[in-house]
């Protein structure tokens, strides 16, 4: 088992604020997409589900590994939930919107997984707060900085965590 890193300290740090008493009210989304330069993803996603556990938020789904089709899918149903998690592993990609997109096995995208029309989606089915933690160990220098927060609807509070490292030093 590899240690835990500073990823996952980041992580309790930034849902201890917005989960607070009522973790169990919250939706949780953990993907987890291996692919070049990003090849402990799926174990990374795994150390994510269980430190959501330990913070007590309920794992709703938990996907690795999977196409786009399946991640656009499993976002899809966290629609109509009113605080939701999503932690991705894995290599980005720019959607049309130029916002970051998360890719499928194998690199498949879609531009329904570009950041803004995910959260477009969130806000309208009702989400009124979510937190999104990216983990692109395949980014180059400065790639964790160039995954900013898109224009919000209005209604929703959004908390934005993103780390990258080339070749998986995250």
């Amino acid at each position: 088992m590899r240690p835990l890193r500073r990823p996952f300290a980041v992580l309790a740090m930034t849902l201890a604020a917005p989960l607070g008493a009522a973790a169990q009210d919250w939706s949780s989304l953990v993907i987890g997409t291996p692919g070049q330069g990003a090849d402990t993803a799926f174990s990374d996603s795994f150390h994510a589900a269980t430190a959501l556990t330990v913070l007590g938020a309920p794992t709703a789904q938990m996907i690795r590994d999977v196409s786009a089709d399946a991640i656009l899918a499993a976002l899809d149903a966290q629609r109509g939930k009113p605080q939701v998690i999503v932690y991705y592993a894995g290599p980005l990609g720019t959607a049309p919107d130029g916002s970051a997109q998360l890719q499928g096995k194998g690199g498949q995208t879609l531009p329904e997984l570009g950041l803004q029309t995910i959260i477009a989606g969130l806000a309208a089915g009702g989400t009124t707060t979510a937190v999104i933690l990216i983990e692109d160990c395949a980014g180059g220098a400065g790639q964790a900085g160039k995954v900013t927060l898109p224009t919000l609807p209005t209604g929703l509070a959004v908390h934005l965590v993103a780390t990258a490292g080339p070749t998986g030093t995250c």
